[in-house]
């Protein structure tokens, strides 16, 4: 599934940089598209590729850190997100925040993350807590703010699911 990702984002790409030059590589191979679809044509490849690569990705991530988890522990909740970058002008890390029904983390630069699947630590590749030692979550708008250690972490994880997640915590404290 990543190789027709990849290959629909690379269409993208050679189909925007072709028709900057006039040539339509569709007609080339005997499809004829008109109005918004030859227009279009460059996103609608990139999208469905890049769609296809972070649905895949997901997937595998979550196999992946179901394989970690204990005999007793159950995955309740696992959304795409952001880590939003203490510093001002720090680009947000992109990974993985999940629930169960022990933990709390957050798991970016995957596969390298699950190695910190039994502590509770804080670097580049994730973040894990026992649910015990949360002591707060704070929504936003579209953000998830939780505190643990003394220390509070930002999540950006979009207006649509801010709430669901911020719920599914907070009923597991």
């Amino acid at each position: 599934m990543p190789i027709l990702g990849f290959a629909l984002i690379g269409l993208g790409l050679v189909d925007f940089i072709a028709s900057r030059g006039g040539i339509d590589i569709y007609a080339l191979v005997g499809i004829q598209l008109t109005g918004a679809a030859y227009t279009y044509s460059p996103a609608i490849a990139t999208g469905l590729g890049a769609l296809i690569l972070t649905l895949t990705f997901g997937q595998n991530a979550k196999k992946l850190l179901l394989s970690y988890l204990d005999d007793d522990e159950e995955l309740l909740l696992f959304r795409s997100a952001d880590l939003q970058n203490p510093s001002r002008f720090g680009r947000p890390k992109h990974g993985y925040l999940f629930v169960t029904n022990k933990r709390l983390g957050f798991l970016g630069d995957l596969p390298k993350a699950y190695k910190h699947l039994q502590t509770m630590e804080v670097d580049t590749q994730g973040i894990v807590w026992r649910l015990r030692d949360v002591t707060g979550v704070e929504k936003g708008f579209s953000n998830v703010t939780i505190s643990a250690h003394g220390q509070a972490v930002k999540f950006n994880t979009g207006a649509l699911f801010t709430e669901q997640i911020a719920d599914e915590i907070q009923s597991r404290l």
